[in-house]
């Protein structure tokens, strides 16, 4: 992916969060909210751009949602079953998606292994 513009990054940054927590991409009115401009001309203008730069890909013309993210740091983990189910319930009790689920208790974790190895004297990974 090539270098984006700051307002690129604030697009993207803003898409990426609205579908960990809605578990569906913005429409471009929720992108011109999201980002405070108000065209979404100029929506479709930086979508493109992202789109053309390798950081996203968009569905067929004229159809709604069709936003999807070129994973960049991504990982693919099989979950066992219980845990999956415990996942999707907390995802839906949260309102959130399983993959925000799951990053926040990776957060967590991280955070109590650094806090860990603060108190032991070891660096952290």
């Amino acid at each position: 992916m090539t270098l984006l513009t700051r307002r690129e990054r604030k697009t993207l940054e803003f898409i990426r969060q609205h579908m960990l927590v809605h578990g569906e991409c913005p429409s471009y009115t929720e992108i011109a909210a999201g980002i405070g401009i108000k065209s979404k001309g100029r929506v479709s203008a930086l979508v493109g751009a992202l789109e053309a730069k390798g950081a996203l890909c968009r569905g067929r013309s004229g159809t709604a949602r069709s936003i999807t993210l070129v994973a960049s740091n991504a990982f693919t983990v099989d979950l066992p079953t219980s845990m999956a189910a415990v996942v999707r319930a907390l995802a839906e009790q949260a309102k959130v998606s399983p993959e925000a689920v799951i990053i926040e208790a990776l957060r967590d974790r991280l955070g109590t292994i650094r806090l860990q190895n603060v108190a032991h004297g070891t660096k952290a990974a």
